[in-house]
């Protein structure tokens, strides 16, 4: 993430791949460098920090899966960013992938939570039945 200096910002959200596309470049050169904060996607929750403390009140996302991960991940919490915030996604309109990928994004967040579902059940149940054995054992004696 780089620092600008002065008052609200624009955050761009871009991988180190969507950096190179004619959309990103074209915004990345119309604004001054001390006026734009940039982001990973893996970044979110320090623009997450950034959008609710004031200092950024546009927020650009090269690809829209990003802003549902963050979100889905908790990473993200649109209900306390200020109301005038604009969420954008420069270059996907024209893009015919980009439902394809929040599609695909939405399938990997599911397994990956499912998967975790799934261990925490398998804990609990083993937790519940080392308790219930020590608990027949105590009370058979």
């Amino acid at each position: 993430m780089t620092q600008p200096t002065g008052g609200p910002c624009v955050a761009l959200v871009a991988g180190r791949d969507d950096v190179r596309s004619p959309a990103v470049q074209a915004l990345l050169d119309a604004r001054p460098a001390d006026t734009l904060l940039r982001f990973a996607p893996a970044d979110l929750q320090a623009l997450d920090r950034a959008v609710i403390g004031g200092r950024v009140r546009r927020v650009l996302f090269t690809d829209p899966a990003d802003l549902l991960r963050g979100v889905w991940n908790e990473e993200i919490t649109l209900e306390q960013w200020p109301a005038d915030v604009s969420v954008e996604f420069p270059g996907s309109p024209d893009d015919p992938t980009t439902l394809l990928r929040a599609a695909r994004a939405w399938r990997q967040w599911r397994r990956a939570h499912r998967r975790r579902q799934a261990l925490a059940g398998a804990v609990l149940s083993a937790l519940v039945l080392a308790v219930s054995f020590l608990l027949t054992t105590t009370w058979a004696r």
